[in-house]
């Protein structure tokens, strides 16, 4: 007899995925999500350099409308104090308490807590283990790292304020870049291409770093390609 029970065997067009069949989807899954997630960290990292940008033309600006009010002079790394003979007591990215001082800087901002966000890359948030003062980096991490023959350090005997008519080449003198911790040289920015303070100058973006310039633009570029031509106005 017959029976009337339907013939439930696969077809042959419904087969099962052999062993290297399935071997091949996966890696082939495991190559997409890889360049999907390198996709996603690009378009981030992009995001974070653009931010960057922003943060230093910010910091440019606030610092043309100081030098409109401070006879066209930049403000100091940190400023000699005439009055105590305090040398390095107040930080251009921050403020101190002990003296009930923010920066300059600060009243183009909208406040010191703003300068301090504005004052560090995105891409940048290291902390230090050790115990580096405060002035050095704040709580959103290392702040950009500047030139310190246009912003002068006290605290390397530069008690006059840098005039900008004497930068004679604003497009092509570099005022502040990506900054990095450096051990041989935690001070707040760099002077020359054969000191360890230029050291402190990070490639934030990849192998690059943004950098601003005396007239206000910000490049992309190796610091390998910059000189001693761009550092001295």
């Amino acid at each position: 007899m017959k029976s009337s029970l339907p013939d439930w065997r696969c077809p042959e067009s419904r087969r099962a995925f052999s062993l290297m069949e399935m071997l091949v989807t996966l890696a082939l899954i495991g190559v997409l999500s890889a360049m999907l997630a390198g996709g996603v960290r690009a378009v981030t990292e992009n995001g974070r350099r653009l931010k960057c940008t922003s943060q230093l033309r910010q910091i440019s600006e606030a610092i043309s409308l100081y030098r409109a009010e401070n006879n066209n002079t930049y403000p100091p790394a940190n400023p000699w104090n005439a009055d105590t003979g305090n040398a390095g007591w107040l930080a251009w990215h921050t403020g101190d308490p002990k003296y009930g001082k923010d920066s300059p800087l600060a009243a183009y901002v909208g406040g010191v807590e703003t300068l301090r966000k504005l004052s560090v890359c995105p891409s940048n948030s290291t902390k230090f283990a050790g115990p580096v003062p405060d002035k050095i980096r704040n709580t959103y991490g290392y702040p950009y790292t500047v030139n310190y023959n246009i912003m002068v350090d006290s605290l390397s005997g530069g008690k006059t304020a840098k005039n900008a008519s004497l930068v004679s080449r604003p497009a092509s003198t570099l005022l502040m870049a990506d900054s990095a911790a450096n051990s041989s040289a935690w001070g707040l920015g760099f002077s020359d291409t054969g000191s360890a303070n230029f050291q402190r100058i990070a490639k934030r973006h990849g192998e690059k770093s943004n950098l601003l310039w005396c007239d206000g633009h910000v490049t992309l570029q190796s610091p390998a390609t910059i000189d001693n031509k761009n550092l001295y106005p």
